[in-house]
């Protein structure tokens, strides 16, 4: 399990106001990701692996890594039960590639979509990309999630490019329904895909017809 310590946590960045700290053990290492608000910006503030400050964004000169404390705060082994395993994978991952993390969660759509470019789709990787469809706002941004979900036949990017049929915005319905297309698989049209003939959108509407159409 994790522990989330709200509050205030010092010497991370000068002018950052910190909201809340996850801490929780990779192994048997130390990892700390602390989170708040520096300027105008919302986000990840600074990453510590062990007593080292790895990463720290939005602006602002870091602190000594030794000034950092977790006010309350414990780490904590996760449970080795399956239902904690896409929780484990996505924290391991997000200690392996801080750079990419950090730039996935900007505020900025752009950044979030140059990030994803050094993503590889696999292991804990997916679970963030399955999150980020369900809750990433932008809708350009759920797009390119799609396309890296796409270079990946695991079960989780099977099910989360599925989620992209559901979503509020027609262009990145369109995506998931380009992108199952490809699957061959013969329940998509019955049990996905048809259902999308009576979308009120009418760009859904032509893009699944068309695959209805050269199915037969």
């Amino acid at each position: 399990m994790t522990t989330t310590v709200p509050g205030t946590v010092t010497g991370i960045l000068r002018d950052a106001s910190v909201t809340d700290a996850v801490a929780y053990l990779v192994g048997d290492t130390p990892y700390a990701a602390f989170y708040g608000t520096a300027g105008d910006r919302r986000g990840l503030l600074a990453v510590r692996v062990g007593e080292e400050l790895v990463e720290q964004d939005l602006g602002g000169d870091p602190a000594p890594a030794s000034a950092m404390t977790i006010p309350r705060a414990s780490y904590e082994k996760f449970p080795d039960s399956a239902s904690e395993v896409d929780t484990r994978l996505l924290y391991e991952w997000q200690a392996a590639h801080v750079e990419a993390y950090i730039e996935i969660n900007s505020s900025y759509p752009a950044e979030r979509i140059l990030g994803l470019e050094s993503v590889d789709a696999e292991g804990g990787a997916l679970v963030m990309l399955d999150g980020m469809i369900e809750y990433d706002t932008d809708p350009d941004v759920r797009i390119a999630v799609l396309e890296k979900l796409a270079e990946s036949e695991s079960r989780i990017a099977y099910e989360s490019i599925l989620k992209g049929l559901a979503d509020p915005d027609p262009r990145v319905i369109i995506m998931a329904v380009t992108i199952v297309e490809d699957w061959g698989d013969e329940e998509i049209i019955p049990r996905y895909l048809e259902p999308l003939l009576s979308h009120p959108d009418a760009d859904v509407r032509e893009r699944v017809a068309e695959i209805i159409e050269s199915s037969e």
